[in-house]
Formats: C-alpha cells, sequence, structure tokens
C-alpha cells in the first residue's frame, strides 16, 4: 500500500517540475534545440535554423482541423500585431541569422529566396508609405 502511495506522489511531482519551467535550466533548449526565445517571431526563426540545419520542411494538410487558434478582431489589434510581427521579422534579418550571411551557403536558394520574401517584406511596406508622408520624402 506504501509503494503505491510513493508512486502517486512521484506521479504528481512531474508536473509540477514541468510546469515551473526547471526542466530548461543547465540544457541546449532555447538555444541550439527547439524554439530560440530571442526573437518576437520564434516559429519563423526556429523554421529557419531547422532548415539551415538540414531539416526538411514538408505541407501537411490533415482531413480534420488540428489546431483552432483565435485571431485578431480589430483593425487596432490587426496593426498592433502586424507591427510586433514585420519588426521581429526585420529584426532577424539583421542580427546574427541573417540570410545573406548565415542561409546562403546551408539552405537551397529557392528555399533562401522564400525566407528573404518574408525577413524583408517590412522594408518593401515601408518605401511604399514614404512618398505619402511628406517630411520625409
Amino acid at each position: 500500500m506504501e509503494t503505491s502511495q510513493a508512486k502517486k506522489y512521484a506521479l504528481l511531482g512531474e508536473p509540477h517540475f514541468l510546469a515551473s519551467c526547471n526542466y530548461e535550466i543547465g540544457t541546449k533548449c532555447g538555444k541550439e534545440v527547439g524554439f530560440s526565445y530571442d526573437s518576437v517571431v520564434e516559429d519563423y526563426l526556429a523554421g529557419y535554423i531547422l532548415n539551415c540545419n538540414g531539416w526538411t520542411s514538408v505541407f501537411c494538410e490533415p482531413s480534420r482541423s488540428q489546431f483552432l487558434g483565435s485571431a485578431t478582431t480589430n483593425l487596432n489589434d490587426v496593426i498592433i500585431q502586424s507591427t510586433r510581427w514585420y519588426s521581429g521579422l526585420f529584426e532577424n534579418g539583421t542580427n546574427r541569422f541573417c540570410l545573406f550571411t548565415d542561409g546562403l551557403s546551408r539552405i537551397s536558394l529557392p528555399q533562401s529566396l522564400c525566407f528573404a520574401w518574408l525577413t524583408y517584406f517590412p522594408l518593401y511596406c515601408l518605401f511604399g508609405v514614404l512618398p505619402l508622408i511628406p517630411q520625409r520624402a
């Protein structure tokens, strides 16, 4: 009976340890494995790093929707979220993961063009709006 009780407490300790996020201390998680915590667009950066390390991206479309998220519902939230995403994407184009210094030798040309389009799209938006701002033109 007592071993059953000990197993129960041991089993309850694992979720508490997982919820505390202490399992990442002393590991490569967040640096070399998984998402990078240094970026606003960590999903883009994780995909880029995985592709540079030789992983292959595939398109998967299951018949039943798996993850249903929520989207912004008004224009103000769309502008705020887009600003965060675009600044994060541009930041990835200018940091140590710059496509032109790091990625061209590690991924194929079509992949690098796709990543470049995502990364430098904010510049296209900025150059498109500059003629509309008379003080900056």
